[in-house]
């Protein structure tokens, strides 16, 4: 998948690459995100979410960050916060999400 292009292009430092795998991946979202009321397994969905946005911190890939963001404030928390890619974001990651789906409370 993916996932072993982006560790590549991170190792010999091709950010082309970093850029296209990103553009892949936003496009899987925008997908996903047309097909979100016929997924049965939410939580594989929610677990896939939080996968990239993991990668998407570890691979500075903000544009996709941004999308997903907006896409997990509309997923029960509990599903994404009971998984092992959750426990491997950056607190600051976690406190940007948060502050993401709090806005959301605001309005």
């Amino acid at each position: 998948m993916v996932w072993p292009t982006l560790s590549l292009a991170d190792e010999y430092d091709a950010k082309c690459v970093t850029h296209r795998c990103e553009d892949w991946l936003i496009s899987r979202l925008e997908l996903q995100e047309a097909n979100e009321r016929y997924i049965s397994y939410a939580l594989e969905y929610a677990r896939y979410l939080v996968k990239c946005l993991y990668y998407g911190e570890k691979y500075n890939m903000n544009r996709m960050n941004d999308i997903l963001y907006k896409m997990l404030k509309n997923v029960k928390f509990s599903l994404f916060t009971n998984n092992e890619p959750y426990k491997l974001l950056s607190e600051k990651i976690k406190i940007t999400l948060l502050e993401a789906r709090l806005r959301t409370v605001d309005k």
